[in-house]
């Protein structure tokens, strides 16, 4: 065999080895093209998943916020209406009481008495001087001008602390304080002596200052006085 021939069979045999070299780099190049293009592809879809998580708790949370700043605010609501329906049913609430007065004739009239009261009045009623008066309860009318309890008793103008005579010319102006809390009750170290306190419109009065000469000293007997 020639010289020629031996070198071209030689030069074929280098051109197919490097063709076969290039086409494996080429192909190894392709697979870590592709692995890289994986591997970015995995990184940007758990990046999103982590923050479509992220966004998913924060909603979550907020979600939360508002629903419980909804239930506050429905018993806060409930709460207000529970306590302002207590409250009306005390001024609603109006259990009768039978109370006789002399200025109205026939049978016993039937008033309506609200159970209801101020601090004031519950303070005043609690007094002892109250508790332990010989005449307490509310004011209502009498003919008279006696100042006469709802529990039928009867304060009647005397001379004086020393003498317990009926005054009939003297007589107690109450009309205003009908249905008021009061109590008269023993002045201490006078004999007759009393001290006669209402209140009304939650401020203390004083009866004796009611106290005034009849118009008709004449129109009152009182050995004649109804009890």
């Amino acid at each position: 065999m020639s010289t020629d021939t031996i070198e071209g069979v030689a030069d074929e045999r280098d051109a197919s080895a490097i063709d076969k070299l290039e086409a494996e780099f080429g192909l190894q190049r392709q697979c870590e093209h592709d692995a890289l293009m994986a591997a970015e592809a995995a990184k940007t879809e758990a990046e999103r998943a982590a923050a479509q998580a992220k966004a998913d708790v924060e909603r979550s949370a907020a979600r939360a916020v508002l629903i419980k700043r909804a239930g506050v605010a429905s018993l806060l609501l409930g709460a207000g209406i529970a306590i302002a329906c207590f409250g009306a049913s005390f001024l609603l609430a109006r259990p009768a009481e039978r109370i006789v007065t002399r200025d109205v004739p026939g049978p016993e009239r039937r008033v309506e008495v609200p159970v209801y009261v101020t601090k004031q009045q519950k303070d005043f009623i609690d007094r002892p001087d109250y508790q332990s008066a010989d005449f307490h309860g509310k004011l209502v009318a009498d003919p008279d001008g006696f100042i006469r309890f709802d529990n039928g008793k009867i304060f009647r103008p005397i001379m004086s602390a020393e003498d317990n005579t009926v005054d009939p010319t003297q007589e107690y102006v109450t009309a205003p304080y009908y249905g008021d809390y009061a109590y008269c009750n023993k002045i201490p170290n006078q004999t007759y002596g009393y001290r006669c306190l209402a209140i009304h419109d939650d401020v203390i009065v004083d009866l004796n200052q009611t106290r005034r000469t009849r118009v008709k000293a004449d129109a009152l007997d009182p050995s004649k006085v109804t009890p």
